[in-house]
């Protein structure tokens, strides 16, 4: 069965030095399969989000997925350094 988020479910994309998507939302037979996945992963950026409320950022919700933008490109870069478990970058290095 093929896919049908862009991103993959429990991945974080990041799209520029200070943008990341991920997706919250599947058709029925995917979230079946990644549910709990996706689950895990939102609870882990909702618990980072809260543990450091000095953070500047703002989110908006864009049909399946959350994009989440850092003001400042420190913050971003400790998020990458957070999850870098479950990070991808297609290839690209942000330096």
């Amino acid at each position: 069965m093929k896919l049908s988020a862009l991103i993959k479910p429990g991945k974080v994309h990041q799209v520029d030095h200070r943008i990341f998507e991920f997706t919250i939302q599947l058709d029925f037979h995917d979230q079946v399969k990644y549910g709990t996945v996706i689950t895990n992963l939102i609870n882990r950026i909702n618990e980072y989000l809260k543990a450091r409320s000095l953070l500047d950022y703002n989110h908006e919700i864009q049909d399946t997925k959350v994009i989440l933008r850092f003001t400042r490109l420190d913050d971003a870069r400790m998020f990458m350094l957070s999850f870098s478990d479950v990070l991808e970058t297609q290839g690209f290095k942000y330096v």
